[in-house]
């Protein structure tokens, strides 16, 4: 499976995508294991982004990419911002419905 080292988000901004966080990944959410190829997608086009103030972070939310048991769920893409507005991504994972208690700051039309 081909997982890109960057990745650019919806607003053109980049995104590093560490190995040390894959690794984390098939560890702790291995049900994502066949999606890794979808972070950069998820990234370029969210279905709606929300950011979570307690921990600086952006989480990018996208339905219908996931398959199999998951498949009804949201691939979720965690990314942290510099000043610079370089991201590092975090984690990724997947959802059922989004976490309560973050800004929403982007969605595609018609949610």
């Amino acid at each position: 499976m081909n997982i890109p080292n960057t990745c650019t988000d919806y607003r053109s901004r980049q995104v590093t995508v560490p190995q040390e966080v894959i690794e984390h990944i098939r560890t702790r959410h291995p049900e994502m294991e066949p999606h890794l190829g979808k972070l950069c997608e998820v990234l370029r086009n969210p279905d709606f982004v929300y950011f979570r103030e307690r921990t600086n972070s952006y989480l990018f939310y996208k339905l219908r990419v996931l398959s199999g048991r998951i498949a009804n769920n949201y691939m979720v893409v965690i990314v942290q911002y510099n000043r610079d507005d370089e991201g590092l991504l975090k984690t990724a994972y997947s959802t059922g419905r989004p976490a309560y208690g973050d800004s929403l700051v982007y969605a595609t039309r018609g949610r």
